[in-house]
């Protein structure tokens, strides 16, 4: 979720801060420009080892590729999920370095008995009454705390996400296909004191659930 660097000049490289689709994923973006992606769905990345990222205590730390972004003028940003806490996010291609290695899939499988992109039915009995009863699709994403296991749901019905516990869904025996690569979607950017400073339009390229 690899490829040597090209040889290039890192002269001119500017930084800024972004927060992108959401408020809580921070974004270090390097202006670069390439014609294909240097990394792949899985591969293993290294943040690099700058200033900024020494000061933030993420150079060196390490995760795997899981969605790849264009954007308009052929700049690349990653997806990138980790086991390592404070790792997961959004980097520009500039920002992570190759280590020749793959991640193994099965860290973006969900535990237990539904898997991203399920069709699942919510029970009648659920205490939620909005919510109770209605179909929903397992969009992948999970809260694991000591209390209990929430997996995301998607209710197009309500055209809203919910976490539900495992134990309150039965299967229909459906699964729906990844979503198409190639389509276009936007992003917010926002400086550090919280202003937006408009949208960017960019295409997925790959992502983790085709594969999943």
């Amino acid at each position: 979720m690899i490829s040597s660097l090209p040889q290039r000049s890192n002269a001119g490289v500017g930084l800024e801060w972004s927060v992108v689709a959401r408020s809580d994923i921070l974004v270090v973006r390097h202006f670069a420009s390439m014609n294909e992606p240097l990394f792949s769905v899985l591969d293993v990345v290294e943040i690099a080892d700058t200033a900024l990222f020494k000061e933030l205590g993420l150079t060196g730390r390490r995760g795997s590729v899981a969605t790849i972004r264009r954007f308009d003028d052929g700049r690349y940003q990653y997806s990138i999920g980790s086991e390592d806490e404070g790792v997961g996010g959004l980097y520009w291609e500039d920002a992570l370095q190759p280590t020749g290695e793959q991640a193994d899939i099965s860290m973006y499988r969900l535990t237990g008995p539904f898997q991203e992109r399920d069709v699942v039915r919510i029970s009648s009995e659920y205490p939620d009454p909005d919510i109770a009863g209605r179909e929903a699709v397992i969009d992948g994403s999970y809260a694991d705390d000591e209390e209990e296991l929430l997996l995301g749901v998607w209710i197009e019905e309500l055209r809203q996400g919910y976490g539900v516990p495992p134990g309150s869904m039965m299967s229909t025996g459906e699964r729906r296909r990844p979503e198409p690569l190639g389509r276009s979607s936007t992003s917010s950017r926002v400086s550090p004191n919280g202003e937006v400073l408009g949208t960017e339009t960019y295409v997925i390229v790959d992502e983790i659930s085709q594969y999943l």
